[in-house]
């Protein structure tokens, strides 16, 4: 859980939680919904699952390892990545090449 609290501000820059008070923080960390990212940032988005998963307030529903919300945040920025190579074509391939690679 703590790890991905620092995982969201690594990538927001903001803390998951905001509050001047440690009631009201310790409210927010157990009873509100993990906070998006793409609410600061749309091209965040792909790391809110992740985000939820590890901030989950039920400790079972939580990665089982640091390792675990590694590897899950590296497979959403390559989920990421292989979309936008599907969506944009590589510019210093010429389009003929494109077209054949694809049949």
């Amino acid at each position: 859980y703590s790890l991905t609290c620092l995982f969201y501000e690594l990538v927001t820059g903001r803390k998951p939680y905001e509050g001047d008070r440690l009631p009201v923080l310790m409210h927010a960390h157990m009873r509100v919904p993990p906070p998006l990212a793409s609410t600061h940032n749309p091209a965040l988005a792909l790391f809110d699952d992740v985000i939820a998963t590890g901030m989950a307030k039920e400790a079972a529903a939580r990665f089982e390892s640091a390792g675990a919300l590694a590897r899950a945040a590296r497979a959403a920025l390559e989920r990421h990545r292989n979309a936008e190579t599907a969506v944009r074509p590589d510019p210093l391939r010429p389009a003929a090449s494109r077209a054949t690679a694809r049949t």
